[in-house]
């Protein structure tokens, strides 16, 4: 799994002390099995392939709750927008009044609905990692532990011998590539989920940039010149 400039110093000293966590786990289970000769190394040669693919949760589920935050807030805007414009009446009653109304409706709160959206989205994408990274993590060391576990009852019980050893090495590898497995799988379908939402935004970004940065002036009773020159906020100037 690559390194992401999410993680922090802080960060990558936690996920480091996570590795120092596994290769105990691993180093153990390798002892445990060195009467078979080569389980060590197969043990050792998995334990590597678990700690290239752990990582800290902590930076996703500090993101969680930033986006959980941003999309609060543009919630907020919205339903704040939404009793502004069923108060337009009190001051405003015309056409343009309606008309300004559902543009409100259709446009502006449409823009804040869909970016809260967006952000909730995100904020879900970083749970679904935390809780992908905690359960590597915790799966790792509890197969490892069991692993360990059997070892030791095996040795008091009578004879270890190494076919029962290689068993142990070989229910306990199939265990962890298949963990590795999930998790890869599901990485795939976050990122997929990212995309989307990337997507997403930009499609939102386009609305902005496009026809919804332009008003409506056909109605007005204008010279074509500055009936173009109205509609097209960019062109305003201040006198």
């Amino acid at each position: 799994m690559a390194e992401s400039s999410l993680y922090g110093k802080v960060d990558r000293g936690t996920t480091h002390d996570l590795w120092v966590t596994v290769g105990i786990f691993g180093a153990a289970l390798a002892a445990c099995v060195a009467p078979t000769a080569a389980g060590p190394a197969v043990v050792a040669g998995m334990t590597v392939l678990a700690e290239l693919n752990i990582r800290t949760p902590d930076p996703w589920d500090a993101g969680s709750d930033a986006w959980n935050d941003l999309s609060d807030q543009f919630e907020k805007a919205k339903n704040r927008m939404t009793q502004a414009r069923g108060e337009v009446d009190k001051y405003w009653k015309d056409k343009g009044a309606e008309a300004f109304k559902t543009f409100v409706e259709t446009h502006v709160e449409m823009a804040l609905a869909a970016i809260s959206q967006a952000a909730g989205d995100v904020r879900n994408m970083c749970d679904d990692m935390w809780w992908g990274l905690v359960t590597h993590l915790s799966g790792f060391l509890v197969l490892t532990a069991a692993a360990i576990a059997a070892c030791v009852v095996a040795y008091l019980s009578g004879p270890f011998t190494p076919a029962v050893q290689w068993g142990l090495v070989a229910a306990w590898v199939t265990a962890v590539l298949a963990l590795l497995g999930a998790l890869l799988t599901f990485v795939q379908q976050v990122w997929t989920a990212g995309r989307d939402i990337g997507d997403a935004f930009s499609k939102l970004d386009n609305m902005f940039h496009g026809e919804a940065d332009r008003l409506n002036t056909e109605s007005l009773k204008l010279p074509e010149q500055d009936r173009i020159r109205i509609g097209d906020p960019h062109s305003w100037e201040k006198e």
